[in-house]
């Protein structure tokens, strides 16, 4: 999956999966090789485990693959598609970065599950391009980071928070940062929260932040920026740390508990205040972020 132009992986693909390592059903063989055995006991498991971070949505099926929710969204939908649609990409129902054109789809997808496409930024001329995961389970933790500047700039604090896979808390941190601008604070409070997540031994983690300006920033090949080029590039250090990880945005409304401890640093003395439990002012907010509640938010077109 991760070599797949190496001559062994070609080798096995060609040879046992003709349709694609994600193909439902491999064929059926009275007899095999040890490698021929060996994948069919582990493909169900790795199917089903699989899915994609979305970064340019070109090699990503909108409809078959696993890349929003737990199911492929063929299977939310019931009706038939035209071709041309049956086989759009994740790029072919988008717009600009982040704008999706849903008027492209011809069924009814759940609204659950639209606003969960709207929270995925997606810019189809970024040059990363999209990869495969195993799925956010057991293993994996949410970092969730902001950054607040008072009058941008300003008086600044960073704050965030790291979960595990069932929204328990794990860890969380303030930080008074000083006089700077919000993307300077929000890299900090990034930084911070890397830091943490080392600290404490996670090995798979995701990222999510509420500012897609720094999101864009840190996604991108070069930094322009020259004042931020060397937190850009400590940020992207310490992400090549874990084993797996993953950066993304997400909306403010799904940020609360992040946005409450930025705020507070910029209230602190100290520079940094390190909680291992969950601090009592950001107890709504954390059961919020972490629930399947839904709430409005205005977009600006």
């Amino acid at each position: 999956m991760e070599g797949s132009d190496s001559l062994w992986a070609k080798t096995l693909v060609s040879k046992y999966c003709p349709n694609g390592i994600m193909d439902e059903k491999l064929e059926t063989r009275r007899s095999g090789s040890n490698n021929w055995k060996g994948l069919k006991i582990g493909h169900e498991v790795f199917r089903k485990g699989i899915q994609w971070v979305v970064n340019n949505g070109h090699d990503v099926s909108f409809w078959y693959d696993l890349w929003v929710g737990d199911k492929p969204l063929r299977s939310l939908v019931h009706g038939p598609l035209s071709p041309l649609e049956d086989s759009f990409q994740v790029c072919d129902v988008m717009e600009s970065v982040s704008m999706w054109e849903f008027s492209k789809i011809s069924l009814d997808i759940p609204p659950t599950t639209r606003e969960a496409i709207k929270a995925i930024s997606v810019c189809s001329t970024r040059p990363i391009a999209d990869r495969r995961v195993w799925d956010l389970s057991g293993g994996w933790f949410k970092l969730n980071t902001d950054g607040s500047s008072l009058g941008n700039l300003g008086l600044a604090g960073g704050g965030g928070i790291i979960c595990n896979h069932l929204g328990d808390w794990v860890g969380g941190y303030s930080r008074a940062i000083g006089y700077t601008t919000n993307v300077q604070a929000e890299l900090r409070a990034l930084k911070d929260g890397l830091m943490l997540a080392i600290d404490l031994g996670i090995l798979n983690l995701e990222v999510g932040m509420d500012s897609l300006v720094t999101v864009e920033l840190l996604n991108s090949i070069t930094t322009h920026n020259a004042f931020l080029s060397s937190i850009v590039t400590d940020c992207r250090y310490l992400m090549e740390s874990f084993k797996h990880s993953s950066l993304k945005h997400i909306f403010r409304e799904a940020n609360g508990c992040a946005d409450l401890l930025a705020k507070a640093g910029c209230d602190k003395l100290l520079d940094f205040i390190s909680f291992p439990t969950a601090p009592a002012h950001v107890l709504e907010a954390l059961a919020f972020d972490v629930s399947n509640d839904t709430c409005l938010c205005l977009i600006s077109s």
